[in-house]
């Protein structure tokens, strides 16, 4: 929405802020070894930035393309990510999540048209983080969302996101049979 236009506690804005922590989030995935992302914003529409892609560069791309509008029409954020997420780019080995971002209350229509969303991405076996910038937020909702309430994270200021994917990256479930290393990544146990 265009209070991602606001600025963050260092002067830039949330959006560039957000942006910079999306960046670091693809950092944490394997994207040469088969993982996937893809870029969904949303403000009064919903719009695939980038499609599901193991090219960094064309998700950095997604991201710095992110244009501010008014509104925060949450429920249509999360309803194009669980059609890209249900949809025939997804390699069927790899877990279906979705990170959600909001600096404020669901609007014009009330938050519970969001969490009906969210639940029908639970319901189709996706695992939900949800994450609310600022204190503008349904918070009791966010944390009904996110598929367990630990995979809701609060982010007082921007600048706090980097740290907050960083825990995400190495809190996605495992598929089965799996191990996670040390930064969230499938790879050997330790010896």
């Amino acid at each position: 929405s265009s209070s991602m236009g606001e600025p963050s506690a260092a002067g830039r804005t949330k959006l560039a802020a957000a942006v910079d922590a999306a960046g670091f989030f693809l950092d944490q995935l394997r994207l040469d070894a088969g993982d996937q992302a893809a870029v969904v914003w949303f403000n009064e529409r919903a719009r695939l930035a980038q499609a599901l892609s193991d090219d960094r560069s064309a998700l950095v791309a997604a991201l710095s393309g992110i244009t501010l509008a008014q509104t925060t029409r949450l429920d249509l954020g999360i309803a194009t990510a669980r059609a890209e997420l249900a949809g025939p780019r997804r390699r069927a080995a790899n877990l279906a999540v979705m990170v959600v971002l909001t600096d404020g209350r669901a609007n014009p229509v009330p938050v519970a048209v969001a969490e009906a969303e969210a639940q029908a991405a639970k319901d189709a076996g996706m695992v939900l983080f949800t994450i609310g910038l600022g204190t503008d937020l349904e918070e009791d909702a966010l944390r009904r969302m996110a598929s367990r309430p630990e995979f809701y994270h609060a982010a007082p200021d921007a600048e706090a996101l980097a740290a907050i994917y960083a825990r995400i990256a190495v809190a996605i479930p495992c598929p089965d049979g799996a191990f996670w290393g040390p930064r969230g990544h499938p790879g050997k146990p330790p010896s």
